[in-house]
């Protein structure tokens, strides 16, 4: 995986954690 990859993955995981 790219760093952008990573870096996608990790917001929409924080997303869920937020909401």
């Amino acid at each position: 995986m790219t760093q952008a990859t990573v870096h996608l993955h990790l917001a929409k995981e924080d997303s869920r954690c937020w909401n």
